[in-house]
């Protein structure tokens, strides 16, 4: 079965992508640290649903807003 799902990508002035929707109804708007990092990313209506820790420019975990209890994801 293929299948295909069109969206848009908007970019700011450094080349990060700040913020994607795929199906109208799914858009994400992603938070840049200074090294250019994603650091958070939040829906449509501005609630948080991801954050992420970086060290030296590395991923050292990802916090998952899960709803009620955020769950924490080492990398």
């Amino acid at each position: 079965m293929n299948s295909t799902a069109a969206g848009s990508y908007i970019y700011d002035y450094l080349s990060r992508l700040v913020s994607r929707t795929i199906a109208a109804s799914s858009t994400l708007h992603m938070v840049h640290d200074l090294d250019g990092n994603v650091i958070a990313e939040y829906d449509a209506s501005g609630a948080l649903i991801t954050e992420y820790v970086w060290v030296e420019g590395r991923p050292l975990a990802m916090v998952a807003d899960a709803g009620t209890t955020p769950v924490l994801y080492y990398v």
